[in-house]
């Protein structure tokens, strides 16, 4: 799948939840290592909790990512204890466009 293709499935979503499953670009907080298939659950435009008011499509263009709403990211956080607002923040995370492997 080209960049362009996913741009236009993920749009065509229209800021609903997706999955996605892409190669990373970079190491995983986890270990991961680049290049291994992650799976997300995830969903674009949500302002919620963002707190600087600016938008990352500048430089997400510039790195071919996309910047997203990690549902198990946030789960994972509240589990954890964190508070609303601080596991909200936690949850973005950011794609790479040239790995998508599939999009559901």
């Amino acid at each position: 799948m080209t960049e362009q293709q996913a741009l236009q499935a993920i749009r065509a979503k229209k800021g609903r939840f997706f999955a996605v499953e892409f190669r990373r670009k970079t190491k995983g907080r986890n270990g991961e290592l680049p290049g291994t298939i992650r799976k997300m659950t995830c969903r674009r435009s949500v302002r919620r909790y963002c707190t600087s008011g600016r938008s990352n499509a500048g430089s997400d263009a510039e790195n071919s990512v996309l910047t997203v709403w990690d549902v198990e990211a946030f789960r994972a956080a509240r589990r954890e204890g964190k508070p609303l607002g601080e596991a909200g923040r936690q949850a973005y995370r950011r794609i790479n466009l040239a790995g998508i492997v599939r999009i559901d």
